[in-house]
């Protein structure tokens, strides 16, 4: 007889039920942005194999694991006269799957996660800010960086962030032993009220290899 044989490993703040994968939800939301999930859940490598039982026999089976966690960092470069002044990026990320069934590669439930940016205070990037998180993959139709930037003294006021990166995780859930970074310009358009700031130009770079065995 022919059976589909299931492998998974465990994983830190990841459930699995059947072939369905679910990311636990993460505490301290924000008010009123909707559901959120961990931002840095385990590794979660599976299988998926059709193998064939014969009656009175031992058998001896390789499972050959695909990791379903990828990793993804996100980098903005501040410019403007404002740009020194930054003392904080409060953001998350919508559109990030909380659950993949790892029969059929679906990736749903979609969910936001919390990016803690910090600055890069040396080398190359010093100026920069950068968050890391983990996830199954991304879902739904959007997936958008929302959030606010704080200022030294609160001079100016918190500006609102709010930048789509549909198109540029289009291909986030294929390739996930690959980490992926990607790169933004925060600028500053004037207004009446002080200014906005809008993220531009985002690129991506290679992230490396982060393949957890």
């Amino acid at each position: 007889d022919t059976y589909t044989l299931a492998a998974w490993s465990n994983a830190d703040n990841i459930t699995v039920s059947g072939t369905t994968a679910t990311v636990s939800s993460a505490s301290g939301n924000w008010d009123g942005a909707g559901a959120f999930i961990h931002n840095a859940p385990g590794w979660l490598h599976t299988s998926m194999q059709q193998v064939t039982i014969e009656k009175d026999r031992v058998h001896a089976f390789t499972a050959a694991m695909m990791q379903q966690v990828r990793q993804l960092t996100i980098v903005i470069d501040p410019k403007g006269d404002a740009a020194v002044r930054i003392v904080g990026i409060d953001a998350y990320l919508t559109g990030a799957a909380g659950a993949l069934d790892f029969a059929d590669g679906m990736h749903g439930s979609p969910a936001n996660v919390e990016l803690a940016f910090r600055k890069i205070t040396e080398g190359a990037d010093a100026g920069k800010w950068t968050a890391t998180v983990r996830l199954l993959g991304v879902a739904g139709m959007e997936q958008r960086l929302k959030g606010s930037i704080r200022f030294a003294d609160d001079n100016p006021k918190p500006v609102a962030l709010d930048s789509d990166l549909t198109e540029a995780l289009s291909g986030f859930n294929t390739g996930k032993t690959e980490g992926m970074i990607f790169g933004g310009t925060l600028v500053e358009t004037p207004t009446e009220a002080g200014f906005t700031a809008t993220i531009v130009g985002w690129q991506p770079t290679d992230g490396g290899n982060t393949d957890a065995h």
